[in-house]
């Protein structure tokens, strides 16, 4: 239901829509259980329209039994109320009058006169304004909109199911509705008789929802168990085990218990007194001294002393030569290979400064090829003018030194270039030395090969 009403913004009075005084036939109406829809119109003494936007931020409405009442019927706050064309001066109010504080005042009466407060607040929350609001409270809507029977001889709508009612609705109480759509959702768990069931009858299902009597004789047709038949306490596994490769401790065959029947193998830790039974056979008896043996020679093989003795060099090894190994002395003992180079002269020079070759040493001993691992040296003079002299190793014209080794007096070691330390028979060293480094004399330079 929706009515419009006029309010002079000025006087705060409600108006016609020209701006004169009301009468009864211009109060708004609120009916119970109704949302009402109220037009508020603020204009002035002209009946021109007021702008209201710049004035009052948000908005409320309060509707009370009378000036001296606190029953407050109706509250309709901000989110209610459509302020989208409050520049033209209207506000649209949608009131919720299905409250119990309304259904309380208006009890055992047609209309009763109450009283509307539209209240307007600033940006800042405090009240701008207020302006008074008559109204027209009536129970329900009678003939031709006329008042009705008086609310407190219906039933609240929240405790009613109504015609057109569609949401679910499942009776908890004994006198509770039930709705056709819940009787028709349990009508399937209802159960039917069929047949002639008699007293002391077995029921069984023919269907979902149908049952029939079936007597002792039935019964046992149906489970398939024989007249006279008896019921034993026996357990799953005893019962399966009757019939398929199971243990039981029910079930026994003798020809299963044959050893004469058994095939396969089977572990000597699964035989009881295995050990005991081999240690009292009389093969094993007579070879007890072999078994028992602590180093003397085997009585099972006395007759073979010959054998024996051929081999007690090798048997008792304590690190001496083994006798079937004696030719490998030579190859053992020359693992290692050691080469003194001394070179007696006075290395004094000062007009060079590039390396140069002071002697070649062939390799000529006749064994399998080696490898530089080691190279030191030093002078037997010391220098006493410059500096000390430095000497690499050409291995066929390919230094052997990662970089030149310096020498003096005291021995120095050399590093090896892996990538270049190998040397075959035929082939020969050569020491190249620094000219013009000082006055050393008399370089002795000692290598170690190793055989590849």
């Amino acid at each position: 239901m929706s009515q419009t009403i006029y309010i002079n913004y000025t006087s705060r009075d409600q108006v016609t829509s020209s701006g004169g005084a009301i009468s009864e036939s211009h109060l708004a109406r609120f009916i119970y259980q109704d949302d009402t829809v109220l037009i508020v119109n603020f204009i002035d003494s002209s009946g021109d329209p007021v702008d209201v936007s710049s004035d009052v931020d948000t908005w409320e409405f309060r509707m009370i039994a009378g000036l001296r009442s606190t029953t407050q019927m109706v509250l309709t706050q901000n989110a209610n109320i459509d302020s989208s064309n409050d520049a033209n001066g209207i506000l649209t109010l949608t009131n919720e009058c299905n409250t119990t504080p309304f259904q309380s005042a208006v009890s055992g009466k047609d209309t009763l006169k109450v009283y509307g407060i539209l209240i307007g607040y600033d940006a800042g929350g405090e009240i701008f304004n207020t302006w008074k609001i008559r109204v027209n409270a009536e129970s329900v809507y009678g003939a031709d909109d006329a008042p009705g029977i008086p609310a407190n001889l219906y039933a609240l709508k929240s405790n009613v199911l109504e015609l057109d009612n569609t949401d679910v609705f499942t009776p908890n109480a004994d006198y509770e509705p039930a709705t056709k759509k819940y009787t028709d959702d349990i009508a399937g768990a209802f159960v039917s008789a069929t047949g002639t069931p008699v007293l002391n009858d077995f029921a069984k299902f023919t269907d979902a929802s149908t049952v029939s009597g079936r007597s002792y004789a039935e019964v046992r047709t149906d489970l398939n168990i024989e007249d006279g038949s008896e019921a034993n306490n026996i357990s799953d596994a005893n019962v399966t085990d009757l019939t398929d490769a199971g243990d039981s401790t029910l079930h026994y065959h003798a020809t299963d218990r044959s050893r004469a029947n058994h095939t396969g193998t089977q572990l000597a830790s699964t035989i009881s007194d295995f050990d005991t039974e081999v240690e009292n056979d009389s093969v094993v008896t007579l070879n007890t001294a072999h078994r028992t043996s602590d180093g003397s020679d085997h009585s099972i093989v006395g007759s073979n002393t010959t054998a024996i003795g051929l081999n007690t060099t090798h048997r008792t090894s304590d690190g001496k030569n083994h006798s079937d190994v004696v030719l490998n002395n030579t190859f053992r003992t020359n693992n290692r290979i050691s080469l003194n180079l001394n070179i007696p002269s006075t290395l004094d020079t000062t007009s060079a400064t590039a390396m140069v070759s002071l002697a070649k040493f062939p390799i000529l001993w006749n064994l399998p090829n080696s490898t530089l691992v080691e190279c030191k040296a030093k002078v037997m003079t010391a220098v006493s003018t410059g500096t000390a002299p430095s000497f690499n190793l050409l291995l066929n014209t390919v230094d052997s030194l990662s970089s030149d080794l310096s020498v003096n007096e005291t021995i120095a070691s050399g590093t090896i270039d892996t990538a270049n330390d190998d040397i075959d028979t035929d082939e020969y060293i050569e020491v190249d030395f620094a000219k013009g480094q000082g006055d050393a004399e008399d370089l002795v330079v000692f290598l170690k090969f190793k055989l590849r």
